[in-house]
């Protein structure tokens, strides 16, 4: 999100950023987000035999082409998993999505759909907070789903491959491994 549109929404009296975190990490509407990486422009100059840049009769570079360039850098992106699964159970009404913002400062960091824990008797969300951990493993039809035991994050069944991902709201990512023998994780 540019600056300008997030201090909008911080300084909006109409907007719930600052009351409701749980309105922060927008996962329904595409025009929320208005920086998806937008194209650079690559200029390719004329030159000459010797590899120098030539310049028109006032002095500028002379342009060759120029082309549109997609952007790799990554500010929001969607990951749809196929030959994955993670731990996510999805209903029709909930379907196995999920999402985690981050800012640079920490301050507004968030979390949308199955990355957010709400608590059930909370109305004002005060109580919400935001996953920090993700499982994937390879999808089969033994494992439609990572077969994890909640509490103590470990599999409950051997996996064929197993990954845990863990980030803290500062954007500090590691994954780990699952290794059967050692009934551990291994940082990776």
């Amino acid at each position: 999100m540019k600056t300008d549109t997030l201090a909008k929404k911080v300084n909006s009296s109409t907007s719930d950023w600052n009351q409701n975190s749980r309105s922060r990490c927008n996962t329904d509407n595409d025009a929320y987000w208005d920086d998806s990486g937008a194209p650079s422009i690559e200029i390719t100059y004329r030159k000459d035999d010797e590899g120098n840049i030539m310049e028109d009769a006032e002095g500028n570079q002379i342009i060759e082409s120029e082309t549109e360039v997609p952007n790799t850098k990554l500010e929001v992106a969607q990951l749809i998993l196929g030959k994955v699964t993670t731990t996510f159970a999805g209903t029709d009404a909930t379907p196995e999505i999920g999402a985690v913002c981050f800012s640079k400062n920490a301050r507004w960091y968030s979390g949308a759909e199955n990355f957010l824990s709400v608590d059930p008797l909370d109305a004002d969300g005060a109580n919400t907070s935001v996953d920090t951990i993700l499982f994937i493993c390879l999808r089969t039809n033994d494992f439609p789903r990572c077969d994890i035991e909640p509490t103590s994050g470990e599999p409950n069944r051997e996996h064929p491959s197993l990954f845990l991902l863990e980030w803290s709201r500062f954007g500090n990512v590691t994954m780990s491994k699952w290794v059967g023998r050692i009934n551990n994780w291994s940082l990776q």
